[in-house]
């Protein structure tokens, strides 16, 4: 699935998600080696609303992956790999990246941009996916949602 949905006023914003890249996970115990490294990322990334401007319309881009299908392939492939060999995202996250940044280009319109991270700006993504209807999981074990956020660039005065 590729998809573009209007989000206007439908964002929740917890600057929370901001922090949530210091949080350990898998092979990373200080959380994401990006963090305050990356301009993408924050602390350096500015906020939702000192990039974008939210009182005009703003929309997320949205793909999905099939994990668990993928697992499956890999798993007949590689009988002997451990689930998280099997759900390892250097074997799938740059094809569905390039899949989102493909579809937020072809929407780009005059004075419109992306961020592919919008996480970083603040956005609860799965809260805000969750709340427009789609079934995201926080623990993924099967779909997995890549997100951006599309919207005006906020003037700066």
């Amino acid at each position: 699935m590729e998809k573009i949905v209007e989000v206007t006023n439908q964002l929740i914003i917890d600057y929370r998600a901001r922090t949530w890249c210091t949080l350990p996970y898998y092979g990373h115990p200080k959380g994401c080696p990006n963090y305050n490294k990356s301009p993408k990322c924050p602390p350096q990334v500015e906020r939702v609303e000192d990039y974008f401007d939210l009182s005009q319309k703003h929309w997320f881009a949205i793909v999905d992956f099939d994990l668990g299908a993928h697992k499956q392939k890999l798993k007949k492939l590689h009988p002997n790999w451990t689930e998280h060999q099997l759900k390892c995202v250097l074997y799938w996250q740059g094809s569905v990246r390039k899949r989102l940044k493909e579809l937020c280009e072809s929407f780009l319109f005059d004075g419109v941009v992306y961020n592919t991270i919008p996480e970083a700006m603040g956005v609860h993504v799965i809260n805000t996916m969750q709340k427009l209807g789609f079934d995201i999981q926080r623990q993924v074990t099967k779909k997995v949602y890549k997100v951006a956020l599309i919207g005006y660039k906020k003037e700066i005065v």
